[in-house]
């Protein structure tokens, strides 16, 4: 079950006095996930925009000096139309703020964001670590998804390994498991 939304830790909008930590995430977030070579500048050049309040949005948790987490959406257009949504670029949790509900507390930011601004919220998970967990949150906040990533021909970064564990185990929710798992006890005690 979702942690109610007024228990949730506060987001705010990143200043410039944030960047460096927000960097440090962004930094951390590259060497679980990274699927490409990370180009700071790019990286720093969406915060810039995020900080002038050019279509770009950032929020953290955390004072400056003690950000725990970070996300950052974008405003743009698909290649075939000319209307706005936001996409999610990242959503990233520290380490040592994962048993937190700081997750939770971004992705409702990103909702209230989207609601706020009127336009619809795309967002996703390219990943090889620990996918069945994030998959199970969004879903859970979210609601049910409107697809998949594939990557083929990956050269994910070094110390970055797929667990293919992680990518086949079901995507239920732990009372699903909990169900199923009830059933099959009574199916194969008959």
């Amino acid at each position: 079950m979702a942690q109610p939304i007024d228990d949730l830790p506060k987001v705010r909008i990143a200043t410039r006095a944030d960047e460096e930590e927000v960097m440090a995430l962004c930094r951390d977030l590259h060497e679980e996930n990274g699927l490409f070579t990370l180009s700071e500048n790019k990286v720093r050049g969406i915060l810039h925009l995020a900080f002038a309040k050019k279509n770009a949005f950032v929020g953290v948790i955390g004072q400056h000096g003690k950000i725990e987490a970070s996300a950052c959406l974008l405003m743009d257009t698909q290649y075939y139309s000319d209307d706005w949504f936001l996409v999610e670029l990242w959503n990233h949790v520290a380490k040592p703020y994962r048993h937190t509900a700081d997750i939770d507390a971004l992705i409702e930011f990103s909702k209230s964001c989207s609601d706020r601004i009127g336009l619809p919220l795309v967002t996703g998970i390219i990943s090889n670590n620990r996918v069945a967990g994030k998959v199970r949150k969004y879903r859970q906040r979210y609601g049910y998804p409107a697809g998949a990533f594939f990557v083929y021909n990956a050269k994910w970064m070094e110390g970055v390994k797929p667990s293919e564990e992680d990518f086949t185990r079901p995507l239920e929710s732990r009372a699903e498991r909990r169900q199923r798992e009830r059933k099959e006890h009574k199916d194969h005690v008959r």
